[in-house]
């Protein structure tokens, strides 16, 4: 179980969280958790241990069990009431009381503006930062998972990796992420690592048309809104946040790692084909038989029964390999390190108020040589002068890191060579040094994991994020405020790559390259509305928002690559024909823009706080698409009715909000490459031409 310690000073708040396996006994914690104020049982409240994902509800008369140790801390929380924490220490008996809480009044973020949680009508959930940041990882995103109904997060486990994630299934055979909105700022990064999650104030998910349509083309696979903290009159908070922990790898492939268990399934294979091993096969020394040496240059690979001498050793011309009894899962993956701190200072006063934090972030991955690290900068600040108010929110990061060789998605990266190499295979040959590897034959085509890592490791990428906007707002008259916000969203990465040759494969690669690459965006989103609330008696609540957007996304990429470098320093790691093959020199860059203007409107209504209606459209003009298909109009509405509010269940204590509601509406995906309503000549003979005499050299 995690162990967790808490410090608490004045102005100053730390918490340390250990992610560290515990000894301790588990034992039986019961309970019974009610309502604080009439002592009434909670039917349904949830009871789970912090950090885990150990938990359970109460019953019909409000008990639970639960297995817990002494240093565990007990969450109970019950929709309505504010949750409740309790350390386990020496008692097996454990009753919480849960006072009513103020969720329901709670004001988010649901589109171009804010509303109370009680009155939205859409499918719309808040998870907040204390709930989010419950977990330990590199993006917000994946912090996500099993956070919200309807909402599937995944991710490949690597650190700094990208999410994909899944608002109520999939809807496009092009894109099928969300749109995301950082502080009014839309972005389609699918990393979202430029932004330390502890910056975090609270998230919405827009999960149906109803309430996404707002966002019209760009709202089909639902939006993700996120608020950063703000400043809060008082006095002057610091606060500093650190959290450690360990990670290991689960779910390991289930391969035979001895090779003479191994040794026997081929024997036994070759028996049911009814042929002979080959004498060249290294298994060919007879079943369950392991030969001291399974490659040898002086006898042109097995050496078989012949005597090695190891004197002859030479790399990489003659190169000789014991027989190993290698776990290839046990030599790529380890138990790895994490650790985050965030240092944030906060305060103001009635007329200007402040929130500014620096992070660091450093997660190691069970993968051996990967690795993601983080340096963010955030500041958030807000000014008024009579009728108008001025400010920003503005992020910046430093991040850089390196991932598996070869990638997630290729088949030749390092998982797959897991899969490919024997155990009979020896991590290092006869040297100690350089790697081993299957050039025997019968040892299949995979390479050396370990030396795909180990080769890898000075290929590092790095990335840089600047994300924010500058708002201004005026008050016109009592109920009726006009924004205008220009938000930019930039990005800027260079990633580099050295191969070097591998002499121990069946199949070496006997030359070196070298390729690097930058990309680089800027997006700037221009957002102006008016806004007007304003009641007619006391029964009538109108909110009416107008609004018009105009966004532009440009970037571009630039790249390169040469080979038969004459060293493999990684001073020479340029591309410099003097240090290369000239011949071998391929360059390329492409890139591309696309513009979006919207004008949007949105009319919420309430009557006694009973009958709710939202009414929205939306109209986009998107460059993506062709001149008699790029205008859309995106038209929602959704009624709600407060059961709790009508006079047969007013009364009825068990029922805090009871809400129906019925939603339509209609959402676009505009998310497909710019210019494809265009014919489009490609650059580079490797993908415009096909030379048909086979030669392989196509002539422009």
């Amino acid at each position: 179980m995690k162990k967790c310690m808490f410090f608490n000073l004045k102005n100053l708040s730390l918490t340390v969280i250990c992610a560290l396996m515990s000894t301790m006994m588990m034992a039986q914690v019961s309970g019974v958790v009610t309502d604080a104020g009439n002592g009434e049982p909670l039917i349904g409240a949830s009871v789970f241990v912090k950090g885990s994902t150990v938990g359970t509800i109460t019953d019909i008369d409000g008990s639970y069990s639960i297995d817990a140790s002494a240093t565990d801390i007990l969450v109970v929380s019950f929709v309505g009431y504010t949750e409740v924490e309790e350390l386990v220490g020496s008692r097996s008996t454990v009753n919480v009381g849960l006072a009513v809480g103020e969720l329901l009044s709670e004001v988010v973020v649901t589109g171009y503006s804010s509303q109370r949680k009680r009155d939205i009508t859409g499918a719309v959930a808040v998870v907040d930062s204390d709930e989010l940041n419950e977990i330990n990882a590199a993006s917000f995103t994946q912090k996500l998972q099993g956070k919200v109904s309807g909402v599937q997060v995944s991710t490949s486990g690597e650190p700094g990796a990208g999410s994909a994630i899944r608002i109520r299934g999939i809807s496009s055979f092009q894109n099928n992420d969300p749109l995301y909105i950082i502080d009014g700022v839309p972005s389609t990064d699918n990393f979202n690592t430029g932004l330390n999650a502890n910056d975090i104030e609270s998230i919405q998910v827009l999960k149906d048309a109803s309430a996404a349509s707002i966002y019209g083309s760009r709202a089909n696979n639902g939006v993700i809104i996120v608020t950063t903290k703000k400043g809060k009159p008082g006095k002057t908070v610091v606060t500093y946040n650190a959290n450690v922990g360990l990670q290991s790898a689960v779910g390991r492939y289930n391969l035979i790692n001895d090779p003479v268990q191994y040794s026997e399934v081929v024997h036994t294979a070759f028996e049911n084909a009814g042929i002979d091993i080959p004498v060249e096969v290294p298994y060919s020394a007879g079943r369950g038989v392991i030969p001291e040496f399974i490659y040898a240059g002086d006898f042109s690979g097995f050496p078989g029964n012949n005597p090695v001498n190891v004197d002859n050793y030479s790399f990489p011309n003659n190169l000789i390999m014991r027989s190993g009894a290698t776990n290839w899962w046990d030599e790529v993956f380890e138990t790895a390190p994490t650790h985050e701190h965030t240092l944030g200072i906060s305060g103001g006063n009635e007329n200007a108020r402040f929130n500014v934090s620096a992070g660091y972030l450093n997660q190691q991955g069970t993968l051996i040589e990967t690795f993601f690290r983080r340096v963010s900068l955030r500041a958030n600040s807000e000014f008024k002068r009579g009728r108008f108010t001025f400010g920003e929110n503005l992020s910046m990061a430093r991040s850089n890191g390196l991932g598996q060789n070869g990638g997630n998605q290729n088949e030749q990266n390092t998982l797959t060579q897991i899969l490919k190499a024997q155990a009979i295979v020896p991590v290092f040959d006869i040297s100690g040094v350089n790697f081993g590897g299957g050039k025997a034959n019968g040892l299949s085509n995979g390479g050396n994991p370990v030396a795909a890592q180990i080769r890898q490791r000075d290929n590092i990428g790095t990335f840089y994020k600047i994300l924010g906007n500058a708002y201004a707002e005026v008050d016109i008259i009592d109920g009726l405020k006009f924004r205008t916000s220009y938000g930019v969203d930039y990005f800027n990465n260079f990633t580099q790559g050295f191969n070097f040759p591998t002499w121990e494969e069946s199949e070496p690669t006997t030359i070196n390259s070298f390729q690097e690459q930058n990309q680089g965006g800027f997006n700037w989103t221009w957002t102006n509305t008016l806004t007007y609330d304003f009641k007619i008696g006391e029964q009538h609540n109108f909110r009416a928002l107008a609004g018009y957007e105009s966004i532009k996304n440009e970037g571009r990429t630039i790249g390169g690559s040469l080979a038969n470098y004459f060293t493999d320093d990684i001073n020479a790691w340029y591309l410099n024909t003097g240090l290369a093959d000239p011949g071998s020199r391929n360059v390329f860059s492409f890139g591309g823009f696309s513009t979006l203007a919207s004008i949007f409107g949105k009319v919420d209504y309430s009557f006694n706080d009973k009958y709710l209606v939202s009414v929205t459209v939306r109209r986009d003009g998107s460059s993506n698409f062709g001149p008699s298909n790029r205008y859309g109009t995106f038209p929602a509405a959704s009624i709600g009715w407060r059961l709790s509010e009508e006079s047969f269940l007013k009364d009825v204590d068990i029922i805090d909000d009871l809400k129906l509601r019925v939603g339509y509406g209609v959402t676009g995906n505009q998310q497909i490459p710019g210019g494809n309503t265009v014919d489009r000549f490609g650059g580079g003979p490797g993908i415009s031409f096909y030379d048909i005499t086979g030669a392989n050299t196509a002539i422009q």
